[in-house]
């Protein structure tokens, strides 16, 4: 065997079967390339390549569904509706489902929770002392405004009186319970029978307040068209609003149904809590009136033809009347995404491609504030139907902008969206196996037949050089 391959050598150039530094440099930067095509081959292979053309849309689905789920800071639950109006603005479409719910967020954000209450049997010193000093102080407010300018009523300003403070009010009273209405209001209309004969009941009445001590209920209308600024400063959005004031200046609000046994008991529970104001314990009484004001999360889905419109978060659609001034929509948009007629929130999810799928939700975590009254968000939507393998898919593009409303107006959030006449389909193409071999074998090969060349060439200028040394006796 020897002998054989001693006698086949002969006939091999010398530089295939004599080792050097070029051919053993050549020899490796051959594999090294051979390793890194094949592995860019192998993950080609994995990875499925996407192609997508326009096409007309031709899909004869009747329903789309609108996932959402927004903040709406400064709106009640009690204020808000979602709905969908027609691409003329001029009625509301018909949804054929709707799953949505309303919860309600505090200042910060996040879904209020409710705590259960144990109120304390005995008073403190510090108590005793603020009883004291109120006592003072509404023999010294009796003295300067005069007790019938302090029991005064406020719904009418011609009615004889200054209502020069309505601090001094609040002050001079324990309690005072408050029902800030307009004469413009259908709802305060509707509510001015049933107020008129709990004011009466409620002022004939004493409270038990704890202590085995009983306190009496002063009880007011405030007119908010007479006296605006006023109930600006309180920071009154809608109509009708109860308050119960405390002698201090804090307050709670009436957030039920308005009926005179359920707003009575209200007054009462409130009144039994009142000693847990000061007690670092959860309490409904509150300094300001911003910490009793309340956003609302609105999560689900609509179901709706598949026609252009607007969706909007209407704020009013409850039964108070919101003052336009007053009536801020800043929202955030948690989530927003067009599907078919699914029945889930968010329907399914297709396989979209990476470079597509930031436009099936691009306006996501985004906050849209106002800082001017009279003025809302209003967001435009191209809305394009995508076709996949895995089934159809909706990405949209938006264009949002802040809007000037007239004086009298109820500011609203909307989302105007149009369905495009095209459709994108999008189809994946990953190489069978047959081709992956074909391709391996022809780069391979083609790589070795490139390198032998090229190490042919470079050994042979070698050889060249060193006989040529040779003849002229360099060497």
């Amino acid at each position: 065997a020897a002998m054989l391959a001693s006698s086949a050598a002969r006939w091999l150039p010398s530089h295939c079967v004599e080792t050097s530094l070029t051919g053993g440099t050549f020899t490796i930067v051959s594999y090294t390339l051979m390793i890194l095509v094949f592995f860019c081959e192998l993950r080609s292979f994995f990875e499925a390549q996407t192609s997508s053309s326009m096409t007309l849309d031709l899909d004869s689905s009747q329903y789309l569904q609108i996932n959402f789920d927004i903040d709406m800071h400064d709106i009640e639950c009690r204020n808000l509706d979602v709905i969908v109006i027609d691409q003329q603005g001029k009625e509301a479409i018909r949804s054929s489902e709707k799953n949505y719910r309303l919860s309600d967020l505090d200042k910060g954000g996040k879904n209020q929770g409710v705590h259960r209450v144990r109120d304390s049997d005995f008073g403190t010193d510090a108590e005793n002392d603020e009883e004291l000093e109120h006592k003072r102080l509404a023999k010294k407010l009796e003295k300067h405004d005069g007790k019938q300018e302090l029991d005064a009523d406020w719904s009418d300003s011609h009615d004889g009186f200054k209502h020069q403070s309505f601090e001094h009010v609040i002050q001079y009273h324990d309690f005072t319970l408050i029902n800030f209405f307009a004469d413009w209001c259908s709802h305060c209309r509707q509510f001015s029978p049933t107020w008129k004969e709990l004011a009466d009941k409620i002022s004939e009445n004493e409270y038990d307040v704890g202590l085995h001590e009983k306190k009496k209920v002063h009880v007011l209308k405030m007119n908010c068209v007479d006296f605006q600024q006023t109930c600006q400063a309180q920071g009154i959005d809608a109509f009708p609003t109860i308050r119960l004031y405390r002698s201090d200046g804090t307050s709670s609000r009436f957030d039920g149904h308005r009926t005179q046994a359920g707003i009575e008991n209200w007054v009462q529970m409130i009144l039994m809590q009142h000693r847990t104001a000061h007690s670092g314990r959860p309490s409904s009484w509150k300094q300001h009136h911003e910490e009793s004001e309340a956003g609302c999360n609105a999560r689900g889905y609509l179901r709706v033809p598949k026609t252009p419109g607007h969706l909007e978060f209407f704020a009013g659609g409850g039964d108070q009347d919101l003052v336009a001034s007053m009536t801020n929509v800043s929202h955030r948009v948690n989530y927003l995404s067009f599907t078919d007629a699914v029945g889930a929130f968010g329907g399914l999810r297709r396989r979209v491609p990476a470079e597509a799928r930031k436009f099936e939700m691009p306006m996501n975590d985004r906050q849209f504030s106002t800082h001017r009254f009279h003025e809302a968000w209003q967001h435009h939507l191209k809305v394009v139907r995508t076709k996949t393998q895995s089934g159809n898919t909706y990405q949209f593009l938006h264009y949002s902008r802040t809007s000037r409303l007239n004086e009298r107006e109820i500011p609203q959030a909307r989302f105007y969206y149009d369905l495009e006449p095209f459709a994108m389909e999008v189809k994946y193409e990953q190489k069978r196996w047959y081709d992956l071999m074909t391709s391996l074998l022809a780069i391979l090969g083609g790589l070795f037949v490139v390198m032998r060349l090229t190490t042919v060439t470079m050994l042979g200028f070698g050889g060249a050089g060193t006989r040529s040394h040779r003849k002229n006796g360099l060497l």
